[in-house]
């Protein structure tokens, strides 16, 4: 029996209508990205000779840490783009690009975290490594819980073959990592003295924080943790062997590239979202034409 399969990933635009059906109950991981995200149905010839409850079920799964990886790049991308606009944009329109900027960097920043944080609880890190961590660390902070980045850290360190200096760096990006994270995430407003900027527009230190700069560094962070675990599993729980051996790693191969490429968006150049500006190629264009925008239309 054949069936159509597709990827639910919306990154990835795998499908192959002539798929073998297959029995048990393992998630069925797509070739293309390696999430677990494989849906799949009837031939349309086979729907009308088989009664709907004949058809095969799967069972899917969604690793949303690298949702938040994806996100954390595109937002980072689109914060550079903010800041370039900014420094071409004259004097009394300047302030709309750094608006975005901000808002552009604040969600890399904090999606590089969420995708670290969602990382550490995937299958790579079984629950054993997790619950070890913590009967280590929770009696040194008790009555507190453990700083959250040293909770991740160090589930990361027991299941992945992390050398010294790797551990040393870490210890300075994971941490650094959540320190940007944590006052977004848990916010609250208060009135700051205002910061200038290098061109003299006052701003807040908190926005200066979630600059186009710290947007990449959250990306940067977030990758040479990825992609570390991904050449360096250790031989501590056979769930992160298996994983390292599966091709669910593959969905940190290309993030990278990705980053390191001139399109913020991994459809740059094709005809998708186009209803929706903000994720089509000219949504710059789209920005000025904007009835709130100075001089739009």
């Amino acid at each position: 029996m054949a069936v159509s399969m597709w990827c639910l990933n919306q990154d990835c635009a795998y499908l192959d209508e002539a798929e073998p059906a297959r029995d048990g109950d393992g998630p069925w991981t797509c070739p293309a990205c390696g999430e677990g995200t494989f849906v799949n149905a009837l031939t349309a010839d086979m729907a009308g000779e088989m009664a709907l409850e004949a058809m095969v079920i799967t069972k899917v799964s969604i690793a949303v840490w690298s949702a938040w990886a994806r996100t954390a790049i595109r937002a980072a991308k689109q914060a550079a783009t903010a800041r370039q606009d900014y420094d071409r944009a004259p004097d009394g329109r300047k302030a709309p690009f750094a608006g975005l900027e901000f808002e552009a960097g604040m969600t890399a920043v904090a999606a590089a975290a969420f995708a670290v944080d969602g990382f550490y609880a995937c299958e790579a890190v079984p629950k054993a490594a997790r619950t070890a961590v913590r009967a280590v660390l929770d009696p040194r902070y008790a009555p507190d819980d453990p700083p959250r980045h040293e909770v991740v850290r160090e589930g990361l360190k027991a299941c992945f073959a992390v050398n010294g200096a790797t551990a040393t760096q870490w210890s300075k990006d994971i941490k650094w990592l959540y320190s940007r994270r944590n006052p977004i995430v848990h916010s609250f407003d208060q009135w700051e003295t205002p910061t200038p900027r290098s061109d003299g527009l006052l701003t807040t230190v908190k926005r200066e924080n979630y600059s186009a700069t710290e947007a990449a560094r959250a990306v940067n962070v977030m990758l040479a943790v990825l992609t570390y675990c991904a050449a360096h599993p250790g031989a501590a729980y056979a769930e992160t062997t298996a994983w390292a051996t599966s091709n669910r790693k593959a969905a940190i191969d290309g993030l990278d590239g990705w980053w390191r490429t001139q399109g913020w968006h991994p459809f740059d150049g094709q005809d998708v979202a186009a209803a929706d500006p903000i994720l089509r190629p000219g949504w710059r264009e789209w920005l000025r034409a904007c009835p709130l925008w100075p001089g739009g239309r």
